[in-house]
């Protein structure tokens, strides 16, 4: 009775230990899962002012969601830049941003930069200095950022970046980590088995459709006077026109209001009235922006210009723009009176606006005036003559 009795007391006891193993399995294998899975998600970034909880000037140029990954330890996180800023296609060609670094718990990380891949990001707010519409698609740059996965408890990241595109500095400022959402995991589609496919008849080639041609043609003019160039893309003129533009110089009429608009900007400035019209001769606008490039004076400070447009109302806007080469171009998208300045200049003393025309062939140089002439030809009829009389007189000698 007694061996019976601990037999049972033996084999209760294994039956529930075997129980608490097996009840422990699939706590086991969910901790196990969560620890591998991988986590894709997004979130909202803005490059906050290094000192300011306010966007800082290059923030616009950033897509505001951005997107994380995280692996083992490590986040990769996704952020997407203009490329290239609509208002500077020609600047930037290596990347609209470069050197992009982050610090976090003393460590910098840098991010990867892909310029080729160009994939298409919204555009968060309106901006028309950079020519930017807000919901806009436009191509960008990619930055990929690895750092570890506790950096993104943190609201803000310190960072700063080299901004290729109109500033050309460093700028120091804070990332901004917020509206972090992960996606859900998809279970996987069930595979069915492939199905041999019936051997199918070729289908001939069709040819490729060839491409329209724009409506209307891109245009570039240029102004053989003054030298001002203007390029438009197509379809920007729905018609064929010509480009006018008229130097105004002092004692013309409009130069004297726009010394006064400019008079605390720039005493150094050259006035131009700049419109377009079609075959009908009526002055027309374009649907959207231009780019027009101004000669520059050989004796204007190029580190100091801008454009101005001299509204009617008796105010100034300026436009800003960059020096290439011997011009300066900025884009434009309506017309009527700028004014290249040397803002800050004291002196009104400028370079004309003079014609761009073509030299000359010059004449034959002249030896002499007509006096002179008059007088070699005096002596060379002399010489003649007293060449004549020795003749003569040595053919009389001859006959006597």
């Amino acid at each position: 009775m007694m061996k019976t009795k601990h037999l049972s007391k033996g084999l209760l006891s294994m039956l529930l230990t075997l129980v608490m193993v097996l009840g422990t399995f699939p706590a086991m294998a969910y901790a196990a899962e969560d620890a591998s899975a991988d986590q894709q998600g997004t979130f909202t970034t803005a490059m906050l002012h290094e000192n300011q909880d306010k966007p800082s000037m290059c923030d616009v140029m950033f897509a505001e969601k951005a997107e994380v990954e995280v692996h083992g330890d490590n986040a990769t996180l996704k952020l997407y830049v203009a490329y290239p800023v609509p208002a500077f296609p020609d600047m930037g060609k290596d990347g609209t941003v470069k050197d992009f670094k982050v610090t976090y718990n003393g460590q910098i990380y840098t991010a990867e930069s892909d310029i080729a891949s160009k994939p298409m990001m919204t555009v968060k707010t309106d901006n028309p200095g950079f020519g930017l519409k807000k919901g806009a698609q436009i191509p960008a740059q990619v930055l990929t950022l690895t750092l570890p996965k506790t950096a993104l408890e943190e609201s803000v990241l310190p960072a700063t970046a080299f901004v290729n595109v109109f500033m050309f500095t460093n700028v120091n400022f804070r990332m901004s980590v917020t509206d972090l959402v992960w996606d859900e995991p998809q279970p996987e589609p069930e595979k069915p088995e492939p199905e041999k496919p019936e051997p199918q008849k070729p289908e001939p080639q069709k040819p490729e459709p060839e491409k329209p041609e724009p409506d209307h043609p891109a245009v570039d003019i240029e102004d053989k006077e003054t030298g001002i160039r203007i390029y438009a893309d197509e379809n920007v003129f729905t018609e064929e026109v010509s480009l006018v533009v008229t130097p105004i110089h002092q004692g013309d009429e409009g130069y004297d209001a726009a010394a006064k608009v400019l008079d605390n900007t720039g005493k150094k400035f050259q006035l131009f009235e700049i419109h377009f019209e079609n075959q009908k001769g009526e002055t027309v606008q374009p649907n959207s922006k231009v780019s027009v490039s101004y000669p520059i004076p050989t004796d204007y400070n190029v580190d100091k210009l801008a454009v101005y447009r001299i509204n009617e109302d008796g105010t100034k806007t300026r436009i800003n723009g960059s020096a290439e080469g011997s011009c300066f171009t900025v884009v434009q998208k309506s017309f009527s009176t700028y004014a290249l300045v040397e803002e800050g200049s004291t002196s009104s003393a400028a370079t004309p606006i003079a014609p761009q025309t073509t030299p000359t062939t010059p004449s034959a140089p002249q030896t002499g005036d007509a006096t002179n002439m008059a007088a070699l030809i005096s002596l060379m009829v002399l010489a003649c003559a007293a060449v004549t009389v020795m003749l003569l007189g040595k053919k009389r000698s001859t006959v006597k």
